[in-house]
């Protein structure tokens, strides 16, 4: 075991971690980040109409956890829904969805 190294990244007492939370709202979607750092970005989409995304990050992890809607690529359109997980590539630029959901979305640092 490397007990010098546990020990080295332990903090004794205990101090609760301060997360900076921010949220902002814009045309059809009100946007919650809980964390954002040079390894990854969390975020709580709360959709109510139609809202535009413009792609940020390499890719996009999206998880529905309430509701449901429609996303559009392309001018192409999927039904999503509460328990769907879908992935927003590379090559894709934009994006809209539609409906009223709520979505946990994660991704990897900004270009």
């Amino acid at each position: 075991m490397h007990l010098d190294k546990a020990i080295a990244v332990t903090t004794a007492p205990h101090h609760d971690a301060k997360p900076a939370i921010t949220t902002s709202d814009r045309d059809g979607v009100s946007v919650t980040t809980f964390v954002s750092n040079s390894f990854f970005s969390v975020h709580k989409w709360e959709v109510n109409g139609t809202a535009s995304f413009e792609a940020e990050a390499p890719y996009t992890l999206v998880s529905i956890i309430a509701g449901s809607g429609r996303l559009e690529i392309g001018g192409t359109e999927t039904a999503i829904q509460k328990g769907d997980h879908f992935l927003i590539p590379a090559p894709v630029k934009d994006w809209k969805i539609s409906g009223e959901l709520t979505a946990i979305v994660s991704n990897p640092p900004t270009k």
